[in-house]
This record gives structure tokens, C-alpha cells and sequence, in this order.
């Protein structure tokens, strides 16, 4: 089976880490920063920019060649920030550690080249992902950090209690597809593996597909697609089911014949969890059925799917208390509807973000989720099979008691964990 090879690791020293976080406090601090460092090198640069994209949390570097100079931006909170600009020749050096470290070839410039390369630091291993592409100017390097703190629990996910619970109960039906579903970087792998970690002991095989493996789990057997050498997401699903496993995680379904697998393997007496790419848990059956999968193997081995959106944690710091508006109020109500009308009876209160402060990067601090979910009973299954549209699935689960995710970004705002305007920047006009 394939596994991608980390080609080369480096070390940075704690104290190293220590003295530039001490001055990197935000975003703005880089570029400070580095015109500082008393000689300009390529390490000390290179070192300066991970221990900052560590400190700040942030989840891609992006340097990025221009005319002139090159940019060197960071993705911290989903929120693409400019962070600093460095000069052509550094731009090269950094390039060519790169290239060395995650194993491309240096003498390659007009072709995109993926690789690997991992950061000690404090006794953890810090994964980077390295993406190169050839660009106007040069080429533009993505690395994604992978760092093993961003692997959370259903709870730090911000799974409220009552979903929690029947996704624990559905972990222990030991068959049945659980699909995931949201745009690209809403979180789903993230969610995926802590159903995994959730799952993960001694008396359970559980056998993964990725593309690409992004975090490693311990008692996990985790593989990545290879089509170059004929492993397929299709092939790698046949192949793990002769492996015995109790649970299969298949990164993506994103073709009939992957999608006709994970659901053989449910109804085999498997456990298959799996993502798919939909706007919400209602469009999950058509896209299934637009892929050209039968409703009735749908109906048969479909057991949940959740859907999600990222959206950023309020800083407490610096969060500004305001009085809800009477407008607010009553459509607040209308979204929860009669099942969570207590909530709102008593609050008069949400917060807004402020404009930032020494904790946090313009009024907000970190991600969390906002879910809904649908679990497929009999009467849904009788739906299924009928191919319906997104609406007629919608309106048969939420009579079922389905939760919708502006549901649960209305109680994420109540309770002062986001903001409205977060909210409605990421769902749209609640």
C-alpha cells in the first residue's frame, strides 16, 4: 500500500522559538522582526517565519514571488493575512531549503512539486506539506502545517452535548457509512479523526485511504493514494477490505466507483467513515445519487451525515457586549423554532468583536465548528429511495428533529463563543 515518505527534518532549538515568539505577539510583528535579525540569512529567516506561523497558530505559510519583492502571507483563523515582505535573493535561498528538506527536485521551475518535510520542536514532531508552482515571477511555495495540537476532541470541535451523544451512539454501530460534508478547509478531515481517535483501541483494526494523509494516529494503519502506481481510491478499498478491518476511512468519495465501494463496505458489516463535498447534510443523498449510485444501496448502507463550516471563536479579551434588537430577536426565534425557544426567552445580550487586543488577531481567537446532522432512520430511508431533492430530504429530517447549522450558529452566538457577523460571513444572511 502507498505511504508518503517525509524526505528531510529540521530542528529548531526551544530558545529559538522562545526568543521570537517573545516578539512575534501578532501578525504585524514579522516584518519588524526580520528587518532585525542582526544577520539576514536564509536559516535564521526561514526559522523566524515557522516559529512565528507556529505561535500564531496559523495553518499555511504562503510565499509567493512578485515583480519586485516576495510576499509572505499567513492563513491564521481561515484569514489569509499579509505578514511580511522579504527580497528576491532570500526568496531563492528559502526556496532551495525548501525544495531540499521535502525532497523536490531543485532543478525543476516549470512543473508543480508536492513533498514533505518535518520541524522538531519540544519533543513533537511538526509536520509541514510542501506544494510548489510555477508562477509569473518564480514560484509559489504553500506549505500547510500540520501540527498534532490542531487534532481535537467532538467536544473542542464544538460538537454541542446533544450531538455528541448520538454520534457516540452511531461510532458504536459497528456498520454504516457516516458521511462528513462541507466546501474545501470547512474541517472535515479534522472531524473525521476524532472519530477515529474516539474510536481508536486495541480491539479494533481501523484502516485508513487518504489523499494525502495529513495527521498521524497511533494504532491507525493509515495509507495514501498512489495513482501512479495504480493505487486508486477504488483499488485501495479493496485491498483494506482483505486487511480484516473493523472501520475504514475513505479520505474523499469523490467518484461513482468510490462512492459504490464505501457503501459495499457498510453494508459488508463495515464501519466506513468518509467526506464528501456538499453545502449541507440535505445535499449529501443527491450528490450521492448524481454520482451515479443507486438509492436504494444509498437508503441501505447511508446511516449519518454531518455537515460543517469553520467559523472564528470570539475573543473574550476584547469582545464588546450589545443589546439585541427586537428584529434580531424574532428571527433568532424563528431559526431555533420550539426546540430551543428557552434559550433565547432569557438573553437580551450578544457580543460583537472587538478591534483586537495583545491576545488575539482582530477581535477573534481560533476556530470552532458549527454542525448539523441527519441520522437515517426507516421512515428516512423510505425518502431516500425515492431520489428526492435537497429540500424534500431537509423537511423529512428536520420533522425528525434534525439540527441545522443555523440553528447551531444562533446558539454558538447566544452563548457568546461567535459573533453574528462571523456567523452571516461564513453561512450567509441569517
Amino acid at each position: 500500500m502507498a505511504n508518503q515518505e517525509i524526505s528531510g527534518s529540521m530542528q529548531i532549538l526551544e530558545s529559538t522559538v522562545e526568543s521570537f515568539q517573545k516578539k512575534i505577539k501578532g501578525i504585524d510583528d514579522i516584518q519588524r522582526v526580520l528587518l532585525g535579525l542582526e544577520s539576514i540569512n536564509a536559516s535564521q529567516v526561514f526559522e523566524a517565519v515557522l516559529s512565528a506561523a507556529l505561535n500564531l497558530g496559523a495553518s499555511d505559510v504562503h510565499i509567493e514571488p512578485q515583480e519586485e519583492n516576495t510576499a509572505l502571507r499567513m492563513r491564521v483563523d481561515g484569514v489569509l493575512r499579509d505578514a511580511a515582505v522579504i527580497n528576491g535573493h532570500l526568496y531563492k535561498l528559502i526556496l532551495s531549503r525548501i525544495k531540499l528538506l521535502s525532497g523536490l527536485k531543485l532543478n525543476i521551475h516549470d512543473s508543480p512539486q508536492e513533498g514533505r518535510f518535518s520541524v522538531r520542536l519540544a519533543g513533537r514532531d511538526i509536520e509541514m506539506r510542501t506544494s510548489v508552482l510555477p508562477s509569473e515571477y518564480g514560484e509559489d511555495i504553500a506549505l500547510r502545517v500540520l501540527d498534532p495540537r490542531f487534532l481535537l476532541s467532538l467536544e473542542e470541535l464544538g460538537m454541542r452535548r446533544a450531538l455528541q451523544v448520538r454520534m457516540d451512539e452511531e461510532l458504536k454501530n459497528p456498520q454504516g457509512l457516516v458521511l462528513v460534508t462541507g466546501p474545501t478547509g470547512s474541517g472535515k478531515t479534522t472531524t473525521l479523526y476524532a472519530f477515529v481517535q474516539k474510536l481508536a483501541r486495541g480491539d479494533i483494526k481501523i484502516v485508513t485511504i487518504e489523499d494525502p494523509i495529513e495527521y498521524h494516529i497511533e494504532g491507525v494503519a493509515q495509507t495514501q493514494v498512489d495513482p501512479d502506481k495504480g493505487y486508486t481510491f477504488e483499488a485501495g478499498l479493496r485491498a483494506i477490505l482483505r486487511q480484516d478491518p473493523d472501520v475504514i476511512l475513505v479520505g474523499e468519495l469523490r467518484e461513482r466507483v468510490s462512492a459504490e465501494a464505501a457503501l459495499g463496505a457498510a453494508l459488508a458489516g463495515k464501519k466506513v467513515l468518509a467526506t464528501l463535498h456538499t453545502q449541507d447534510a440535505a445535499g449529501a443523498v443527491p450528490r450521492m445519487s448524481a454520482l451515479g449510485v443507486n438509492e436504494t444501496a444509498i437508503a441501505s448502507g447511508l446511516s449519518a451525515v454531518i455537515s460543517q463550516r469553520l467559523v472564528r471563536s470570539l475573543c473574550k479579551e476584547c469582545g464588546k457586549e450589545r443589546i439585541l434588537t427586537e428584529k434580531e430577536v424574532k428571527r433568532f426565534r424563528e431559526i431555533l423554532g420550539n426546540t430551543e425557544v428557552s434559550q433565547i426567552s432569557t438573553r437580551t445580550k450578544i457580543y460583537t468583536a472587538g478591534v483586537g487586543c495583545k491576545a488575539c488577531l482582530g477581535g477573534y481567537l481560533g476556530r470552532i465548528g458549527i454542525f448539523e446532522d441527519i441520522f437515517f432512520d426507516k421512515d428516512l430511508r423510505e425518502v431516500v429511495k425515492q431520489r428526492p431533492t435537497d429540500d424534500e430530504i431537509r423537511d423529512a429530517a428536520q420533522k425528525k428533529g434534525m439540527s441545522t447549522m443555523r440553528q447551531d450558529a444562533v446558539l454558538k452566538i447566544l452563548d457568546g463563543i461567535t459573533t453574528l457577523e462571523e456567523a452571516e460571513r461564513v453561512l450567509g444572511k441569517l
